[in-house]
């Protein structure tokens, strides 16, 4: 017999506090458990322990970029949903991002009704 399914967890990853605050505070009313991290270490370290279901990356973060990020976030849960976030609108890195697994792309500043559909959508698809 199985136990109760455990409420997806969302993996928000940017740089700017901001930006994970306002991302945090929007999933938590809608009943979504969310983990933050500033960096692609941080989120390597939390994918590792952690079970999540959907990643929200930055694509342009200093150090480890969101591209970089994607791959190994895919090398250790390969059943991730990946979500670029970006302020610009760069088709090369959306293209290369689609093409190495990433689910989809979501402009900054952010549309909250696409990024209800967009990210709640896939953790329906479950």
């Amino acid at each position: 017999m199985k136990g109760a399914k455990s409420m997806p967890k969302i993996l928000i990853v940017d740089d700017e506090s901001g930006i994970r605050q306002v991302l945090n505070k929007f999933f938590k009313i809608k009943g979504l458990q969310t983990l933050e991290a500033e960096n692609g270490e941080q989120a390597l370290q939390i994918a590792s322990s952690e079970n999540c279901s959907v990643a929200l990356l930055d694509m342009g973060m200093p150090g480890m970029d969101g591209l970089v990020l994607l791959e190994k976030l895919l090398k250790i849960n390969p059943r991730l949903t990946v979500m670029l976030m970006s302020g610009r609108n760069d088709d090369e890195k959306i293209k290369k991002a689609l093409e190495l697994g990433a689910a989809g792309f979501i402009m900054k500043p952010f549309d909250f009704s696409e990024l209800e559909s967009t990210v709640i959508s896939k953790l329906k698809n479950e």
